[in-house]
């Protein structure tokens, strides 16, 4: 038997102790009595056996163990146990993480400056969230079912070197994709009381720019700004009226520079010579345009007739003016989308006008729709109607060609005008997919 020291407390509250005590006995009024013990200290021995789950194990009620043997089951293996793990002398290699089931690899596609992202069925519907790598770093995370992003939005100027993954709760990451490779160059503002309305700072290679230059409050968009690309002058279009700035088939870092106006200026008419005939396009607000030779006013011309492209509000893409001086669709490539523009015409007196149009693209789906006088075109990818209908003109559905078609158009007295498009489907591309129209007078 244990001994040990009791203490206990009598009925004035004072602490008796006893020392070497190995039982204590308690007497009762009635005579009944109750032994308490330390009990026999023995050595136990445990057999664990875990084939029916968890195993409680009991003491008998007369016993107490000071020393307890635990006899490791046949079946209790290292494998089974967590890597670094030790139980009853048992150290586990068991790799958990490096067991768990792997997603599969994900497949990515561009269209200009969008990564479409395809997740193959056999991930199931486990797929959490894509991974985007960029140079072999990770950069940004997307929520499925997002499965698009913009490549300026990763801001890189230089080489992309684009990659994705899958992640989802209790697997490993998938496998990269395959590498997506795109150069990005730099778009530099030097302005002076003026902004951008377009905020990205890179551009993809070979899309186009389009951004306007807003001049502070109170001031007014210059005549003249200063664009270059990689050093150099580029061809662009730049409307000064409402300060748009397009640039097509971008090949280097973009540089603009400007200045706002203080007044509004009359622009300068644009002209050309065509065959020894001196050709004038006059300035919109100009009532007359005056002609010199050597610095002498040789004629003054009644300005009879212009015609201004203007952008629809709110849409995405535009028409520019290309280095054949056709207006040019700027949606090339880009599925279920469209490109929209409205051509203001002020004439003095009736006037017959020729537009020539060359609309290609996927025979069905991809085409152009031109409006009949002062009819608005939606602006969306819809079809506005079949040629000759109350609103369409000219529907280049069905008809894809490359030779120009001349749409002859009477322009009434006064102000009118006509709404242009170009339309996308949502699935195949036939290059060039675009429509271009110049106009004749």
């Amino acid at each position: 038997m244990r001994k040990a020291n009791v203490k206990i407390k009598n009925k004035a509250g004072e602490d008796i102790t006893y020392e070497g005590v190995s039982s204590v006995v308690l007497e009762t009024p009635e005579e009944t009595k109750a032994t308490f013990s330390y009990g026999v200290m023995a050595t136990g021995t445990i057999d664990l056996d875990f084939s029916n789950g968890n195993q409680e194990v009991d003491s008998p009620d007369d016993e107490l163990y000071n020393h307890v043997i635990i006899n490791v089951p046949e079946n209790f293996e290292a494998k089974n146990i967590a890597e670094g793990v030790e139980i009853a002398g048992v150290i586990g290699t068991f790799q958990g993480a490096g067991n768990l089931p792997r997603l599969n690899k994900l497949s990515i596609s561009r269209n200009g400056d969008t990564i479409s992202i395809s997740n193959p069925s056999s991930n199931g519907n486990y797929v959490k969230t894509y991974r985007i790598y960029l140079n072999d770093e990770a950069v940004k995370e997307i929520t499925y079912p997002t499965n698009t992003f913009s490549i300026c939005e990763l801001k890189h100027h230089g080489l992309n070197r684009i990659q994705v993954t899958a992640l989802a709760p209790g697997f490993d990451e998938s496998e990269k994709s395959s590498v997506i490779e795109v150069r990005t160059y730099s778009i530099t503002s030097n302005l002076t009381q003026m902004s951008l309305s377009n905020e990205q700072v890179v551009i993809v290679e070979a899309l186009t720019y389009s951004t306007k230059i807003i001049p502070d409050e109170g001031l007014f968009i210059p005549e003249d700004i200063d664009v270059t690309m990689g050093g150099n002058e580029p061809f662009y279009s730049w409307n000064s009226y409402v300060g748009l700035l397009s640039i097509s088939n971008i090949s280097g870092d973009i540089v603009v520079g400007a200045t706002a106006d203080t007044a509004f200026q009359i622009r300068r008419p644009k002209y050309k010579w065509e065959e020894n005939l001196l050709s004038i396009s006059p300035e919109r607000y100009a009532e007359h345009t005056y002609v010199y030779l050597n610095d002498e006013l040789i004629d003054d011309v009644l300005n009879l007739f212009s015609y201004e492209v203007q952008d629809v509000e709110g849409a995405t893409y535009n028409f520019i003016m290309n280095e054949e001086e056709y207006y040019q669709s700027t949606n090339q490539s880009k599925d279920n989308t469209y490109s929209i523009c409205k051509v203001v015409f002020n004439s003095v007196g009736e006037r017959e006008i020729t537009i020539s149009c060359i609309s290609y693209g996927e025979s069905n789906y991809d085409y152009g729709i031109i409006s009949q006088l002062n009819q608005v075109l939606s602006s969306s990818n819809q079809d506005d109607g079949s040629t000759g209908s109350t609103k369409v003109l000219r529907n280049f559905r069905g008809t894809p060609s490359l030779t120009p078609v001349d749409l002859v158009v009477t322009i009434p007295d006064g102000e009118s005008f006509m709404y242009i498009k170009y339309r996308k489907d949502g699935s195949a591309t036939t290059l060039p997919d675009s429509l271009r129209f110049k106009i004749s007078y």
